[in-house]
């Protein structure tokens, strides 16, 4: 018989062969490749990053993003342009937003089937995606994450997390997977 550990993780394997899916028909749809659709995804979510950012954050090589970000700017899907504050930085920016039906209607299944937990079956699924990110981070099979437990401005206190940054205590709902706010430690 199947433990429910084991069928927890087959859950997650059909949800995430899902979501790869969409990037592989978002990618055959735009002839882009699927590192080239990671970083359109990527940066929609996050805004203008620069080139140094997407490496660290989605844990790829400076060559394979230069090489994508080339591509990308020669279909008119991005531009670069200088950073306001820092003049010396660039960023990478969408000019036009993709549309992706089979991605947008996966996301929206997620969306519904999140809405139908009550509060707490939220946070609990919440704190079990954190602990799990926060499990494959430590263990080196992912890269650089922006957590509220690997930033430079929490702390526990007993059994309570504090963050410094916004001079409260944080409940599970307010725990940060990708802070604007993140100082590494």
């Amino acid at each position: 018989m199947e433990t429910l550990e084991s069928k927890i993780i087959s859950g997650i394997e059909r949800i995430s062969e899902s979501i790869r899916v969409g990037f592989i028909r978002q990618g055959l749809s735009l002839a882009l490749s699927p590192t080239q659709v990671r970083l359109v995804n990527f940066i929609s979510q996050r805004g203008p990053v620069s080139q140094a950012q997407i490496a660290m954050e989605l844990g790829l090589d400076k060559t394979t993003i230069s090489k994508s970000i080339k591509s990308l700017l020669k279909k008119k899907i991005v531009k670069i342009q200088r950073d306001d504050k820092d003049h010396r930085l660039k960023k990478v920016s969408l000019i036009k937003d993709i549309n992706n039906v089979y991605l947008e209607s996966v996301f929206q299944a997620l969306k519904e089937s999140i809405e139908n937990l009550n509060r707490k079956e939220r946070e609990l699924v919440y704190l079990f995606i954190y602990n799990t990110i926060l499990a494959l981070f430590r263990n080196g099979i992912i890269s650089y994450q922006r957590m509220c437990t690997n930033c430079s401005y929490g702390s526990w206190k007993g059994k309570k997390f504090y963050c410094s940054f916004l001079k409260k205590f944080l409940n599970v709902s307010d725990f940060m997977i990708n802070c604007p706010d993140f100082s590494p430690k």
